[in-house]
This record gives structure tokens, C-alpha cells and sequence, in this order.
């Protein structure tokens, strides 16, 4: 009996720890991308402002989130729409993206954001958009605002449109301040895209920084650098400096789309796909 009581111990304290590990893992808790995305594919290509000729793209393997207009807000607010070629394959699963730009001197408090959005909203009125994606790498201070434009622009938009926004790793950690928005989802982007202050707000480049639930569904990555390790229920969005080549597509329809990254730049996180 007495030869016993340590086992006994041992395996109560292992299931304590096993308990406190996830309690302190939740990230490891992946959650399905945006149901109203179910079905399309697992693959966004981000197309910017490139010319782009993707109409090889199997429509079936990848979808095209495309920079449609950037909004420019400084000292006044000015649209810029995309103006390279963009060419695309006939019943592909379409996301325009809106870029949003601020100067440090911008006053927020002083926005109309109901015009604002409706700006936004504009993008999404191309007749084969089902998604509409911003992207804002929004200042601390600028957070409240950016809140209250999310809030406008899910108002606006019609039903049915997912809304997605891409994230700093950093605003997805516990207690984000993106829990409880309007939104489908927040893409989490693990490379430099946005400029040095993006870079640092992504650092540490890991998935296990990942615990909000709007950033567990998707995943942001670049051609140019390596990837950290992925889940099979993960959309990844790739991003690709300069134009999709016919190389490119032929990986993503052929499946294989870990030959999009870059095996020569450093490793982030454990072995690439």
C-alpha cells in the first residue's frame, strides 16, 4: 500500500501541470478562420501595388487580396486608387484591400468617420468582392479611433462581406484590444511588411505569441522570408516584394505551397513547411 502513495502523487502532479499548461497555452487553441470564408481556399495571395497577371491562378488552391485604394490622412484626406494592371481568373474568391495611412500630426478627433468609411466600404462594391480586408498598422493612441471606424465600416458594409484586418503580432497577444470588434477575422503578420515600426511590433516572430481568437485563424507570411511553423486550419496570406511570377502559381496549383518561401533567409520558428 505504501509503494503505491508515490505513484499516486506523481500522476496527480502531472495532471496539475498538464492543467496549468493549458491554462497558460490557450493559443495553442487554433479556431477555424472566418465561417463565412468556409469553402474558399486556404490560400490568399497578396497582390499590391504591382502589375499582376494572375489569371493561371487555380481558383480552387488560392484566392487574391488586392490593394484597391490606399487612404492617405494627413493635413487632408486623399484616396489613392491602385493603378497597375491587375489581371485576374474568372470566379476567383476576391478581397480588395484598403491601406490606411496617417502623418504624425493627424487629428483623429477631428475625422468624419462615417465619410471615412464609407470610403472603405467603396472598395468592396466590385462585383466579385466577398471579403474586404484594411490594413492599418493604427499607433497606440490611434486604436480608439480605429475601433470606432471598424465599428462604422461593419455598419456600412453589406451583409455577407467578411471583414478582415491585418494585425501586428503584438496586438494579439492576452487582453488585445481587437477583442469583441466587429471583425471575421485579424491576420497576425510575421515579416516587415508596414516599415520598421511594423517589425518591431511583430517581434517575437512566433506563433506562440498568438492568443487572441480573431488572429488564430490566419496567418500573414512573405516569399522573402522563412516561415514559422503553420496549421493545416490556418488561411495563410502570402506577401510577394514585386510581381507573382507564372513559377509561383504553378507551386500554389500544384499544392505545394511551401516553394513560395524563401529557404536561403533565417529561420523564424522551428522547421518551414
Amino acid at each position: 500500500m505504501h509503494r503505491s502513495i508515490p505513484w499516486l502523487t506523481v500522476g496527480l502532479l502531472t495532471l496539475i501541470a498538464i492543467a496549468a499548461y493549458l491554462r497558460i497555452r490557450p493559443h495553442n487553441q487554433v479556431r477555424a478562420p472566418a465561417p463565412q470564408m468556409s469553402g474558399e481556399p486556404d490560400l490568399m495571395l497578396w497582390a499590391w501595388e504591382t502589375p499582376e497577371d494572375l489569371r493561371a491562378l487555380d481558383v480552387s488552391r488560392g484566392g487574391v487580396a488586392y490593394l484597391e485604394r490606399e487612404l492617405l490622412l494627413g493635413k487632408s484626406q486623399e484616396v489613392r486608387p491602385r493603378h497597375q494592371r491587375l489581371l485576374l481568373p474568372a470566379k476567383v474568391f476576391l478581397m480588395p484591400v484598403v491601406r490606411i495611412e496617417t502623418t504624425p500630426d493627424y487629428r483623429w478627433r477631428d475625422a468624419n468617420i462615417s465619410a471615412m468609411a464609407e470610403q472603405i466600404v467603396e472598395a468592396a462594391k466590385e462585383p466579385n468582392a466577398r471579403a474586404l480586408q484594411i490594413d492599418f498598422d493604427a499607433r497606440a493612441s490611434e486604436r480608439p479611433y480605429y475601433s470606432a471606424l471598424l465599428r462604422e465600416v461593419r455598419r456600412q458594409l453589406r451583409p455577407g462581406v467578411v471583414l478582415s484586418i491585418t494585425a501586428l503580432a503584438s496586438w494579439c497577444g492576452p487582453g488585445s484590444w481587437l477583442h469583441g470588434l466587429p471583425i471575421d477575422e485579424a491576420v497576425p503578420m510575421f515579416f516587415r511588411m508596414g516599415g520598421p515600426a511594423a517589425v518591431r511590433g511583430t517581434l517575437p516572430r512566433s506563433l506562440s505569441s498568438i492568443e487572441e481568437p480573431l488572429c488564430t485563424g490566419s496567418v500573414g507570411v512573405a516569399t522573402d522570408e522563412r516561415w514559422p511553423m503553420l496549421d493545416a486550419r490556418q488561411r495563410v496570406y502570402v506577401f510577394r516584394v514585386g510581381s507573382w511570377s507564372a513559377e509561383d502559381l504553378a507551386s500554389v496549383n500544384a499544392g505545394r505551397y511551401g516553394e513560395l518561401q524563401s529557404l536561403s533567409a533565417p529561420s523564424i520558428q522551428g522547421p518551414s513547411l
